[in-house]
């Protein structure tokens, strides 16, 4: 039974059709053109490619964030579009574990780091362990100044889209992560972990001086000392 793996909490969407523990095929495109949607199409060109037919899929692993409000937010539609009225199951993977099990010849312990907009970071230090790569912590947000310091504390190397050499996270690293990371969640309840609000909701609330009435629920992070 083949999965369909897809995550864009980082600058470009990454979709991977695994099975029998091998990559049948993957694809990357960026999530910010304007004139089209990206990840759909990407979708249907990586199940193409790897002969799979959606109704046959066993499940569809989606990026749980944080990261990027909106391309989160599309992802998130685009797998529950993809599992409704089909029975395949729906299950995600933390964004951040894919993206240290994404580096490659960074050691076994790895800080993943992704911007967290307004000089910081999102920070997850992640360790490969027997079953593959899981996580140590759960996620924080730092200044951007204090992520050496979080690295040093965990003996880990830092990897993200911003370091040298960049790493995003690649939904084919799925077949790294610790199987217990990746948990199952109902289509009616799920909702990404998106660690910020839309700076667009931030900008409306710091003019109108209060909340909005309803507002998306974010990730709860620590933003505690290393």
């Amino acid at each position: 039974m083949a999965t369909l793996v897809l995550d864009a909490s980082g600058p470009r969407a990454s979709v991977a059709c695994l099975r029998d523990g091998r990559c049948f095929a993957d694809g990357a495109a960026g999530m910010r053109q304007r004139d089209r949607e990206a990840l759909l199409p990407l979708v249907l060109d990586v199940l193409a490619r790897a002969e799979v037919a959606l109704p046959t899929l066993h499940r569809v692993v989606v990026g749980d964030g944080p990261g990027a409000f909106t391309s989160l937010r599309i992802a998130a539609a685009t797998a529950k579009g993809l599992v409704h009225g089909t029975g395949i199951a729906l299950a995600v993977v933390p964004s951040l574990v894919l993206l240290a099990a994404s580096a490659t010849d960074a050691g076994d312990r790895r800080l993943a780091v992704s911007d967290a907009l307004r000089g910081e970071r999102f920070v997850q230090p992640v360790a490969l362990g027997p079953a593959g790569w899981a996580p140590l912590t759960d996620v924080t947000i730092v200044p951007s100044a204090a992520v050496p310091d979080w690295a040093a504390r965990w003996q880990a190397t830092v990897v993200g889209p911003a370091e040298a050499p960049a790493t995003e996270p690649a939904a084919a690293a799925l077949l790294r992560v610790d199987p217990a990371v990746v948990r199952p969640v109902s289509l009616a309840d799920w909702e990404p972990r998106y660690g910020r609000l839309a700076e667009a909701q931030v900008k409306w609330e710091a003019a109108a001086g209060h909340p909005l009435p309803t507002s998306v629920g974010t990730l709860h992070v620590g933003t505690t000392a290393p």
